[in-house]
């Protein structure tokens, strides 16, 4: 008995119409190349119209590389949407003689449904090549271009999940970079490379600023701009002021980074009673009396402080005018930035 003929198998559905300008402009820089793709193979234009996101970004991944490579390199544009219609991501990635970073397909389907920039692409698969930044995509729940940015931005100490977080974008390493270069100044001692493993810990303002003392607490005071007198010294390290600190009952360690930076200076005086004296940078003349406090901040008797100040002044300190006293626009912030 004759068998019924069977209708012959049906293609690949096609486009007959090319895709839409629109279409095309909403595809950025892919646009050209993808058009292109749908007049030659048009299964091509029909299968776009449903791209999954991964593969859209793997067509732009595809078409980065592609165009990263000298004209003779190149993969004609209708083999490339044949590649993309039937092949597999990494066997295309493998046609273009592209390594397949490890969870390369993961992050493309954490993109947005934007197109990147060309670069980003390469910038993308680059950094999936270095074991910290690949930790970092993988376990972001979406990738943007800032986070390629920062990950590009940051030396490979710093590329750890909870920092990334915790900077957030790229532009905010500027003022991380200001106080690492600080530190290294102060500290020329230290390489950077300690500083940036103690870094990575970092996950928060207060963390970055107790970071920051932290290491300013371990540099060399500055001279002190009095040698003082027997009664009346200055404290010249870390240790001596947090030992005046705990004697005196008062914050005194928490000023340790201000007399690194050369903002303020501390004495203590024995006679007439026991005080802590506070030197700070003032604009004009230079080295200024602010504050003398007793045990616990107290203030001390007008007969001790008036005794103190000549001895003081004498040495060529004075104090700086009352806030309020001076005009508005002669209030140099240096003195807010000091406490006065």
């Amino acid at each position: 008995m004759l068998q019924p003929k069977r209708p012959p198998e049906a293609g690949p559905p096609v486009c007959r119409e090319p895709l839409s300008p629109l279409l095309l402009r909403s595809l950025d820089w892919c646009g050209p190349a993808a058009g292109e793709m749908a007049a030659l193979v048009p299964a091509f234009g029909h299968f776009f119209l449903r791209i999954p996101l991964a593969r859209l970004h793997l067509m732009a991944l595809t078409l980065a590389v592609r165009e990263s490579l000298p004209p003779s390199q190149q993969v004609p544009l209708s083999e490339l949407a044949l590649w993309l219609i039937r092949r597999p991501a990494r066997e295309v990635l493998a046609r273009l003689s592209v390594r397949c970073p490890p969870g390369v397909l993961g992050c493309l389907r954490k993109l947005s449904f934007k197109v990147l920039p060309a670069p980003s692409y390469l910038q993308l698969l680059a950094l999936l090549e270095e074991p910290r930044a690949a930790k970092v995509l993988w376990h972001a729940s979406k990738i943007k271009p800032k986070l390629i940015e920062l990950l590009l931005a940051l030396e490979p100490e710093l590329r750890q999940p909870e920092f990334v977080r915790f900077v957030g974008k790229a532009s905010r390493l500027e003022a991380i970079e200001y106080l690492l270069a600080g530190l290294l100044r102060l500290r020329a001692a230290e390489s950077r490379s300690t500083l940036l493993l103690s870094l990575v810990h970092v996950t928060s303002d207060d963390g970055l600023a107790l970071w920051f003392e932290r290491w300013l607490a371990k540099a060399p005071f500055p001279a002190p701009p009095w040698e003082g007198t027997p009664t009346l010294y200055p404290l010249q390290s870390a240790q001596e002021m947090k030992q005046t600190a705990l004697a005196f009952g008062n914050c005194l360690r928490d000023h340790i980074h201000h007399v690194v930076l050369g903002c303020r200076y501390y004495y203590v005086s024995t006679e007439p009673l026991e005080a802590v004296c506070e030197l700070v940078k003032d604009p004009l003349a230079g080295w200024a009396l602010n504050e003398l406090k007793g045990h616990h901040d107290a203030p001390l008797p007008e007969m001790a402080a008036t005794a103190l100040v000549e001895v003081f002044a004498a040495a060529g300190f004075r104090n700086p005018p009352a806030q309020g006293l001076l005009p508005l626009q002669l209030e140099f912030p240096e003195w807010r930035l000091a406490g006065l």
